[in-house]
Parts: structure tokens; sequence; C-alpha cells
């Protein structure tokens, strides 16, 4: 037997793993962390003083890339996104149908008066149906009425321009559209979305000419189908005039969270999360006036997580002053003095027991609300003192005159050590908000 054999290898081969891993996993963010890895960090953080930063690169499953919110939106392109996406595609629908409806009207009153091919009163039923459809279901019977005649006045004025001035025409005919296409929209994006309309129009009407001229839909549908399926084509491209209306600027995610939070916050929490939100703006403009490279990428990525773990601590300290806000202390004060009279006015000693057992759960309670307080105070402290750091990574980001180096070295090391700095303080931030909500009753930490 060699008693010593099982007793020297197995701590040899199990230590290590054991000092290693439980910090990884009880311990999501990485402090110090390579140029690489810079921006794999979690999304809620805990306190993790005690990860030595030799093993920063450790865990390889960490969800945390996921978690970094993406600088453009999936819907922005160049800057820009498209918004309501449903409503515009409602208005297209509408006005195919209104164009169709019209056409078709304009074709059986040729009929009746036994002309043919008159391309003006295609356009003028045609322009005015799209138009009276989309304002039907914008703004019902009283609107449809006005993009009627506003249907008509376009159409009108067009003709009056053709031949000489086809373009002017066309201009014309999408000013008369754009105050249903663009209905409370600021003036430039009116005039925006009447010249896109006219565009559209003048390549519509000659899309429906050569539908009904060339005989393409005649072997295909009865000639009032085909009459409506050129109006549907003109309407189809009226309707498409409103894009201008829908093409708004694409809002950077991190702002959006912060305006999003902005509309509920009030007081000091308010204030910090204006001035952080300056702040990453400012720091976003200093990036962009870089030329772009690998370090102004990871330096964005980072600020953008600081940031938002700024606004997500904000919120949990909102929270905790809502909660504060439903059992003031001085509602308890009064309520413990106005029993204490009554138990001191009783002469029933089971009453006087009674009013003194809840004498005693309501001071227990102001003594509690005290201490989440008194929490809430240290963490707001915090929250001031990260806005600081956050104000320092942007000045240590000025002075940082590096404009290509590719890692945090030489110069933008103060820039990186800042960083951390701000990351270690929101953990302990963290911690605050957690031991708050510990003196709460026990309902959990920061989520």
């Amino acid at each position: 037997m060699k008693p010593d054999a099982p007793d020297a290898p197995p701590p040899k081969t199990m230590d290590a793993p054991l000092e290693a891993t439980p910090p990884a996993a009880s311990s999501p963010v990485l402090e110090v962390q390579p140029p690489s890895e810079i921006a794999k960090i979690e999304a809620e953080p805990k306190p993790s003083a005690a990860v030595p930063a030799k093993i920063a690169p450790k865990p390889a499953k960490s969800p945390a890339p996921a978690k970094v919110p993406a600088k453009v939106p999936a819907k922005g392109v160049g800057g820009f996104e498209f918004s309501d996406q449903p409503g515009f595609q409602a208005n297209a629908l509408y006005a195919v149908l209104g164009g169709a409806s019209g056409a078709l009207i304009a074709h059986l009153l040729e009929r009746l008066m036994g002309a043919h091919g008159s391309i003006g009163l295609f356009l003028a039923l045609a322009t005015a149906g799209a138009l009276t459809a989309v304002s039907a279901r914008l703004g019902g019977w009283v609107r449809a009425g006005i993009g009627a005649a506003l249907g008509v006045a376009g159409a009108l004025l067009h003709q009056l321009s053709m031949p000489e001035w086809p373009l002017l025409g066309a201009l014309l005919l999408g000013a008369a559209a754009a105050p249903v296409l663009a209905r409370g929209e600021p003036p430039e994006r009116m005039a925006a979305t009447g010249a896109l309309t006219g565009a559209f129009a003048f390549a519509g009407l000659y899309v429906a000419k050569v539908l009904m001229d060339s005989g393409f839909l005649g072997p295909l549908l009865p000639a009032p189908l085909a009459a409506a399926a050129a109006g549907g084509a003109f309407g189809l491209f009226v309707g498409l005039g409103a894009t201008p209306k829908h093409l708004t600027r694409a809002e950077e995610p991190v702002e959006k969270a912060y305006t999003k939070a902005l509309e509920d916050a009030a007081g000091e929490l308010k204030e910090i999360l204006e001035r952080a939100l300056l702040i990453y703006r400012a720091i976003r403009v200093d990036l962009l006036a870089r030329p772009p490279g690998k370090m102004e990428l990871e330096l964005g990525k980072r600020v953008s997580d600081l940031s938002l773990r700024i606004l997500r601590i904000t919120e949990q300290a909102h929270g905790i002053e809502r909660d504060l806000g439903a059992a003031p202390a001085k509602e308890l004060e009064a309520r413990i003095e106005g029993l204490k009279k009554k138990a001191e006015a009783t002469s029933d000693g089971a009453a006087r027991a009674t009013f003194q057992s809840t004498i005693e759960s309501l001071d227990a309670q102001k003594q509690a609300v005290d201490s989440i307080g008194r929490g809430l105070e240290r963490v707001v402290a915090r929250l001031h003192a990260n806005v600081a750091l956050l104000e320092k990574v942007r000045f240590s980001l000025v002075h940082a005159k590096s404009a290509d180096a590719e890692r945090f070295g030489g110069e933008a090391s103060p820039l990186a050590e800042t960083i951390e700095e701000l990351s270690r303080e929101l953990d302990l931030t963290s911690s605050a908000v957690g031991e708050v909500y510990g003196g709460a009753g026990g309902r959990g930490g920061p989520a």
C-alpha cells in the first residue's frame, strides 16, 4: 500500500481549476482585458474586485459580446432608418386601391360620353381616388373630401402645364398631394414629399400610359379592369411619394435608451442622466473626429457599455426612490405619534397592548425606510462619482493625441487606466445597489 500516493497528487491536479474557475463564474465582469476582448463585458455586472488580471481571458463561454449594443440599428442605412413601415405600406395600398377606383370610374365615364383615351380625365380621377383613399384612412370623410379636391386641383395644374412644361406640371401635382401624404410634418419635409411625389407621379403616369396604349393588358383583362390596373399602378407611384415622411435619422442606441429613461426620471437622478448623456455625446463626437481605427472602435464599444451600466444603475436607484415614496418616513412618524397618544389615552389593557404592538411594527418599518434612504444616498453619491469618471474618460481621450494607436499603450495608457477605474467603480456602485435591495427586505440585488 502507498498511502501517500492518493494524498499528494489529487490536491495538485484539482487545486488549479478550483482557484481560477469560481471567480470567473461569480464575476462576469473582467476588469483588465486585452484589446481584442475589450468589448466583452457583462450587461449586468457584479462586484469582481477579487478577480486577478491574469485570468481575464479565461472564460470562453461568456455571452457578453451579445450584450454590447450595436452601433448601427438594424433598420438604419447611412444614418437613417425607415419608421412606421406598417403605416407606409397601408398608405401605399390605399393609394393603389384609390387610383384603381378612380381610373375605373374614368373609363366608365368615357364609355358613357363616347370618348376614348382622355388622359386628363384619367389623371384627375386616379389622383383624386388615391388621395381620397389615403385621406379617408388617416382622417375620416372630411379629410377624404379635402384629398379629392387636392387631387383634382393637382391634376388640373398638371394638364395646364402640358405639353410645354411636363416637369413643372409633375411638381405642381406633387405639391397638391403633399398636404395629404405629409400631413403634420414640418415645411421642409412636406416640400421634400411634394418634390418626390411629383417625380413619382411623372413616372407613374408614363407607366399607366404604356399599359393603356400598348395593349399589353387587353388580352389579359377586360377593358374596365385593364383601366383599373393602370390606375392602380399610377396610385402606387403616388403612394410611394410619402417616403420622406417615414425616412428619419437613425437614433443611436445608447442615446435612445437615455432619452427614454429621461422621460420618467426626475430630480437629482435626472440631472445625473442628463450629465452622463451629455458626456457620452461629447465622447462620440471626439471619436468620430479621429481617423477610424481599431482603437476607436474598441473605445466606442467600451464607453457605450459603461454608459449603459450607469443608466441601468440609475434606473434601479429610481425604482428604490419610487418605492420609498410609497412609505415616507414623515408619514410613518405621524402614524406612530398618533398611535402612542391613543395607547396612552385608552384604559383597556388589551387595546393598549395592541396599540403598542402596532407601534413597534411601524417603528421597525420606519427604521427600514431610513436604512434604505441612507443606502440610496450612498448610491446617488457614487453615481455622481461615476459620471465624473466618465467625464475623465472624455478628457483622457482628448489628451490621447495618438490618432492611429492600435492598442492601449503609450499615450493611450492613461485612457485605458481611466476606463478600468470607471469599470471598477461601477462594480462598487452595483454592490451598493445590491445592499440597498438587501436592506429592503430581501427583494434581491440588481438584475
